[in-house]
């Protein structure tokens, strides 16, 4: 509706409310004290005249109607006295719900019935003159304060500031609701007293509470907490979900703009969504960022009824798709780096296996030919003798630097026998005792050949660099994952270096998902740990291998 035509009805309805209160000033029994009337008619006349001003505003149509309601209420109960306490319902119901006029602002689950059901028994009971009844009025009272500090206390920051009003009438009143049965039940009835002040603070109440939704301080409050949902990553479900639990709407609508077309709208899924057709009591937002739009909010018109809350708060949400945008491009890049990475790994080992292969089939067969035939050379002089034991001995050590060598690259053990192979023959190798145990399932290539490479580098730093007399290696399983801890009883002090192999063994183990750490306090010796995920996607059986990785012992 316009606002030209919201201010015809609304002059309209303050002709209409002028002449309600002239029929009930009417109905008063001669003799009454004409300051009762007076505070009757201000009561009955400030509610029907806030309420039209904040419908007339445009900001808040449902509490401006109930505040209606309550000033109807009000004079039907002077005008028929069976209906005294009518507008106590409408007024409870605008305390709670105060002040967009609904119960789902509050929440959902028991945060949402408890209202519901409070409600519903305050307009049950005081339907009647059964809302005087000492009993009934004690429970209004009390359940006027409960309202009252319950919205001051579990509010906080600018959303407070939005409850203070409804806060403060609602713990007045019910302050004084409850005066009236007390002083009642210890024998000093108020009287006229409690009738002045009752209607002072009703008159007062309805003053500040129109003042303050037409005003709309509120919507300062709304939207600080759409915003900070939007905001709070902690928070279950997306941009929609968060921004319809902050509203109190669960049929909102959330959709962006994708490609040229402007009628072309997705949610945050990428789901195709339809502009919803007009509809009483729904209204369309388009979201605006820096002058273009991302999208639409169809929501609930007495929700988002204020044009500069939902200004800014369609900017918000604009602003939070975006950011959900960017950080999903991050991730999206992210996973691509370490499918990079892996693919990196994966290469260097697969290119590690051909040239072990190349030299075992093509170098180190050569030098065994050699051998063999220089085995067979029968020397016809001590001197050429000697020359073929020379080239004897440059032979053998060609071919052990050659196996070395290849087992640097990749040791031909690991693809025959198996991770729990390799570390065996490594240990053997290894100058200082090692203690080896082994309880893992065989893995898949890439990661035993990861962590083989660990253990050799850790190995070969305990017996170069640490100054240890024992080594420990346990490889061990975990759920969902494989182990490796090597320590020693060395001189400590290790550290990660830029250049070291250790770093570069840090980053293949990081490339695969997995981690390294290096423990090493100086005279404590050195522990090296490396977790790898399991990869049972790509985990093969090798023929020759046993079934399970078991061992322990001093030096196999």
């Amino acid at each position: 509706m316009s606002p030209t035509g919201r201010r015809v009805i609304a002059f309209v309805g303050a002709a209409a409310g002028i002449l309600i209160g002239l029929r009930a000033a009417s109905s008063w029994s001669p003799g009454v004290d004409p300051r009762i009337v007076v505070a009757d008619l201000a009561v009955g006349w400030l509610f029907i005249g806030g309420g039209l001003a904040a419908w007339a505003s445009g900001r808040t149509s449902i509490a401006g109607l109930l505040m209606i309601g309550v000033g109807i209420a009000w004079f039907a109960g002077t005008i028929w006295t069976s209906f005294e306490f009518l507008h106590r319902g409408p007024l409870f119901q605008l305390l709670v719900t105060y002040p967009v006029g609904r119960i789902a602002m509050r929440g959902a689950g028991h945060g949402f019935w408890l209202p519901v059901v409070a409600i519903t028994a305050a307009y049950a009971t005081n339907a009647t003159r059964l809302g005087g009844d000492p009993t009934i009025s004690t429970a209004f009272g009390a359940a006027l304060l409960w309202i009252g500090t319950d919205g001051l206390v579990r509010t906080r920051g600018t959303m407070r500031r939005s409850r203070v009003s409804a806060g403060a009438a609602a713990i007045a009143l019910g302050l004084v609701v409850l005066a009236g049965p007390i002083a009642q039940l210890v024998g000093t009835p108020l009287g006229v007293t409690a009738l002045f002040l009752y209607d002072a603070i009703l008159a007062i109440s309805a003053l500040g509470l129109a003042i303050d939704l037409v005003a709309g301080r509120w919507s300062e409050g709304t939207l600080t907490r759409a915003v900070v949902d939007l905001g709070d990553v902690a928070l279950a479900g997306g941009v929609r979900d968060r921004l319809a639990r902050s509203l109190g709407d669960p049929a909102l609508i959330v959709a962006y703009a994708v490609g040229e077309r402007p009628d072309s709208f997705v949610d945050e899924l990428g789901q195709p969504v339809p502009l919803p057709p007009p509809v009483p009591g729904r209204a369309i937002t388009p979201m605006v960022v820096a002058g273009r739009q991302t999208g639409f909010i169809a929501h609930d018109s007495a929700v988002l009824s204020d044009p500069h809350l939902v200004g800014a708060l369609s900017a918000a949400a604009g602003l939070a798709m975006s950011n959900s945008t960017i950080q999903a491009q991050v991730r999206l890049r992210v996973a691509a780096v370490d499918a990079s990475r892996e693919r990196l790994v994966h290469a260097a080992d697969t290119q590690r296996r051909h040239l072990e292969r190349r030299l075992q089939g093509g170098a180190a067969w050569r030098l065994e030919r050699v051998s063999e035939l220089l085995a067979q050379v029968a020397p016809a002089n001590p001197a050429a003798d000697a020359m073929v034991a020379a080239v004897r001995a440059d032979l053998v050590r060609a071919r052990a630097e050659l196996a070395d060598f290849a087992r640097g690259i990749h040791p031909a053990t690991l693809t025959s026998g198996g991770l729990g192979a390799a570390l065996a023959e490594l240990v053997r190798r290894t100058p200082i005792p090692v203690d080896l145990a082994l309880d893992a399932e065989p893995a898949d290539p890439l990661t035993e050949a990861t962590l083989y490479f660990v253990c050799s580098e850790a190995l070969a730093n305990a017996a170069k660099h640490a100054g240890a007399a024992t080594i420990s290696l346990d490889l061990s399983q975990g759920q969902g994952s494989i182990r490796v801890a090597v320590s020693d009883d060395g001189r400590g002090g290790a550290q990660f270096r830029s250049r070291g192999g250790l770093r570069g063994l840090a980053d293949r183990v990081e490339a695969l998902g997995g981690t390294l750490r290096l423990e090493s306090q100086p005279g404590s010796g050195t522990t090296l740990r490396v977790e790898l995920p399991r990869r049972w996607a790509e985990t093969r059986a090798v023929p020759d291998r046993p079934s399970t990785l078991a061992a322990s012992g001093n030096r196999p």
